[in-house]
């Protein structure tokens, strides 16, 4: 009965030509089967979605998958001895015109196709970055894409993992810029990113390491945690950092990585160019700020700001060991072995009469220290309690 194909067979060469400019092919029996198989192998058909939904549901997919345009490409080009594989082939353009017309759901093909039918000679760039963005799947590597003019679609479309090998693809074997698009590719990527595996300067060539750590350090676009991957699993520092205007919060994290080393140059130029981080650089390196502290070094607002943070007692009292300045601790949280020190060795008189008021609530030893203070002064406090009752009275 009728159910082979919808191939057109004429019984002469007018209707044969007839069905090939219109495309529409008739059905015949069975006894006409011969004559159909000869219209496929022969490529006498136009390629539309009736003729190969046709060829594989009547011809090739007998015991088969039932046929689905999401992985249409697989299905065709994966036949490589077939006629439809071969006439597809020569005329991809029209073929993936169909596909993306009929292909609903996103394009689901193996990779081995997909990368076939994006470094397929005959089929336009237009065409491929079509195919790229109704990809639902992914291509592993990067470098198996041949035209460079491909990348940025791929990687706009997450068509490739964010993997260190395609992010290190992109940059140098591309263009050798940092894009937006390779920014908005790391930033979306769910992958953790570790660049301390890869050997970029034998893979890439000399000072190709230095070349993208320069760049990412860069880029203020890279969203935080992305930054702080790329930097911190590729093992690089500075000693001698000069780089200006980067974004606040970026400074932070090359300080909090140690990244940026403590040296005398670079405390210098963070106090002068990243002023609100010096105590914070201070803080992340205290072992090697108290080194290299010279009295040239010196900073007093930083001395008076680091004792109010959470270093150790230890090295808090080293930092007072520094200098010899009046230290006010009225109104501040030190720990009491901190404000005893300062009371012995770096006394502000203007404290006294707020030391004599809080002496009740301080640590025993901070009050025994306070007690040899108003020894030492009695006689200024004498003369303030006789002013005071002459005021009085």
């Amino acid at each position: 009965g009728i159910g082979i194909v919808s191939l057109i067979i004429g019984f002469s060469a007018d209707s044969l030509i007839a069905d090939m400019v219109t495309g529409i092919f008739l059905l015949f029996d069975n006894q006409y089967l011969k004559m159909s198989m000869g219209v496929y192998q022969n490529n006498l058909y136009l390629l539309t979605r009736e003729n190969i939904e046709c060829i594989f549901e009547n011809l090739l997919g007998k015991g088969g998958d039932l046929w689905s345009w999401g992985s249409a490409a697989t299905r065709v080009l994966s036949k490589k001895e077939e006629p439809v594989c071969i006439y597809v082939r020569n005329n991809m353009d029209i073929f993936l015109h169909i596909l993306f017309e009929n292909a609903k759901e996103g394009i689901e093909d193996k990779e081995e196709i997909c990368l076939f039918v994006l470094n397929d000679d005959n089929t336009s760039i237009k065409k491929k970055e079509s195919y790229i963005a109704q990809m639902r799947n992914t291509i592993t590597q990067l470098i198996s894409i041949h035209s460079v003019d491909l990348w940025d679609a791929a990687l706009g479309c997450k068509a490739v993992p964010c993997t260190e090998e395609n992010i290190l693809t992109y940059y140098f074997k591309g263009n050798q810029e940092w894009t937006e698009t390779l920014t908005e590719f790391i930033n979306g990527g769910k992958e953790k990113l570790n660049f301390g595996r890869v050997k970029i300067n034998e893979v890439y060539g000399k000072d190709a390491t230095s070349n993208f750590w320069n760049c990412v350090i860069k880029c203020m676009e890279l969203n935080n945690q992305k930054y702080e991957e790329i930097l911190s699993s590729m093992g690089l520092h500075y000693n001698n950092f000069s780089i200006q205007s980067l974004d606040e919060d970026k400074v932070e994290i090359l300080i909090h990585r140690q990244i940026i080393r403590m040296t005398n140059s670079n405390l210098q130029f963070i106090r002068k160019n990243y002023k609100r981080h010096a105590v914070y650089f201070a803080k992340i390196n205290i072992v090697k700020y108290l080194e290299i502290l010279t009295e040239e070094l010196l900073s007093q607002e930083e001395i008076l700001a680091l004792l109010e943070t959470d270093i150790h007692v230890s090295r808090k009292k080293e930092l007072l060991g520094k200098t010899a300045m009046r230290i006010s601790v009225i109104g501040k949280k030190y720990q009491p072995t901190i404000k005893q020190k300062i009371l012995e060795e770096h006394f502000d008189s203007s404290d006294l009469e707020n030391l004599l008021l809080e002496y009740i609530f301080e640590d025993s030893k901070v009050q025994e220290t306070i007690k040899k203070i108003a020894v030492a002064n009695i006689d200024d406090i004498l003369q303030k309690m006789v002013c005071y009752l002459l005021i009085v009275v």
